[in-house]
């Protein structure tokens, strides 16, 4: 394998290494985000009509939606290799779309906060949920055209080398 070609899969490593932790963050953020206030006696505005059937339903939506981030954390550090790039590409690719549902939704929230005119807290929470699954996004797409790229020159120059 050439030295550039080294270069390119320890650059790639280190940014699926990324994603994968901030993916984690993310999703240890967001539920700790999402869980504290209740706890600290401040409940959701969004669930004040509805009780456990809102909780139930934030459930139901969120926690699929996090599962995916955690999938992308634990291919991303245990089984990521030069045989499984396409593999992870497919994992980010439906972690993109599973981050932009969930920003809707976070959106959505927010909306629907200021049309209750919500505790700033909430606010506050939702922004930084959302921010942050902006920037997952943008990361998420960015990673997946470095994957794509990296591809395109192992094929171009012909190293098909799977070993770490």
């Amino acid at each position: 394998m050439s030295h550039d070609a080294d270069r390119q899969w320890t650059e790639l490593r280190w940014w699926v290494r990324l994603y994968a932790w901030l993916a984690l963050a993310g999703v240890v953020y967001g539920v700790f985000a999402a869980h504290l206030p209740f706890m600290l006696g401040y409940p959701w505005s969004t669930c004040e009509v509805g009780g456990w059937l809102c909780k139930l339903t934030f459930h139901l939506i969120e926690i699929p939606l996090s599962t995916v981030n955690l999938v992308a954390w634990w291919y991303g550090l245990r089984r990521f290799d030069k045989s499984r790039v396409l593999n992870f590409l497919v994992i980010l690719i439906i972690g993109v779309a599973s981050n932009l549902a969930f920003f809707a939704f976070e959106g959505g929230l927010i909306l629907d906060g200021l049309w209750k005119s919500a505790p700033m807290w909430e606010y506050v929470v939702l922004f930084t949920i959302t921010s942050f699954t902006a920037f997952g996004i943008f990361l998420g797409l960015f990673l997946a055209l470095k994957i794509v790229e990296y591809e395109k020159s192992r094929r171009h120059t012909g190293s098909r080398d799977d070993s770490n």
